[in-house]
């Protein structure tokens, strides 16, 4: 279960990152059972923002989404890389040059791709496009990057996921559960406010993925083990390296590799 005070936390960070005012206008780009949408839904809510509703099959084709995003003046959205590549490679982006009020573009739900970011910020150099990490278990999001020009050539060696959102605890352990040193790949892990109570009637699956540690030798800490391999860098951000396991991200849906019968 997702508590009340998570939500809050996390809708609060974005409110203020992003300068969200009810004069903005937003699209939901994802069905209501996913949690990818509850950035642009909640904010909306609690800003008094537009938000637009409009049928997956408007939204799934590129130049309908295009068209939509130009003519309604939507501001900010939030969607999957794989979304985003559909949009960024249709000929309407260029054609359309200028002409949409897209402010930010937050991605999220699986590995962003360096070339669709530099394209469209060729074409929109004014729209802010965020990176944005973090399992259901961490509520919404726990890791955020905002890309610019001078980011690309790092992008393109390995995905900048970025600083914690508020009230959020980042440590890359070791399989001992230790803090590993500055620059060393580890599993990222996730502690503070955004953190869930857990599974639930899962006591196994608890224990394995909800650790209580102590990584920096002192106070004791949950922590959400998220599988995900990363490492620290000397901008004290984290670089997503990949998996610890066979799990796979298909259009923001995990998927286990081992629960597939051929």
């Amino acid at each position: 279960p997702i508590k009340n005070q998570s939500l809050v936390n996390y809708i609060s960070w974005f409110t203020r990152e992003a300068s969200i005012t009810y004069r903005d206008k937003t699209l939901l780009l994802s069905s209501f059972a996913f949690d990818l949408g509850y950035t642009s839904l909640y904010t909306a809510l609690l800003n008094g923002c537009e938000l637009h509703l409009v049928p997956k099959e408007h939204y799934m084709l590129p130049e309908t989404l295009i068209t939509y995003l130009k003519e309604k003046k939507i501001s900010y959205i939030k969607l999957t890389p794989s979304l985003f590549n559909y949009l960024v490679n249709h000929r309407m982006v260029e054609d359309y040059e200028n002409c949409m009020a897209l402010r930010l573009i937050v991605l999220g739900g699986e590995e962003v791709k360096s070339a669709d970011i530099s394209k469209f910020n060729r074409v929109y150099p004014q729209t802010v496009i965020m990176n944005h990490y973090g399992p259901t278990e961490t509520t919404i999001g726990a890791l955020f990057h905002k890309f610019n020009a001078t980011d690309f050539d790092l992008v393109s060696k390995g995905t900048v996921i970025g600083k914690p959102v508020d009230n959020t605890k980042i440590f890359i352990l070791d399989r001992g559960q230790k803090l590993v040193p500055l620059g060393m790949a580890g599993e990222i892990c996730i502690g503070g406010v955004g953190v869930t109570e857990g599974y639930l009637n899962q006591i196994d699956l608890n224990s394995e993925k909800f650790i209580t540690v102590s990584p920096l030798g002192h106070e004791k800490i949950k922590l959400y083990r998220t599988g995900d391999l990363g490492r620290l860098t000397c901008h004290q951000e984290v670089e997503f390296l990949g998996r610890i396991d066979n799990q796979l991200k298909i259009r923001g849906y995990r998927v286990e590799l081992e629960e597939i019968n051929s």
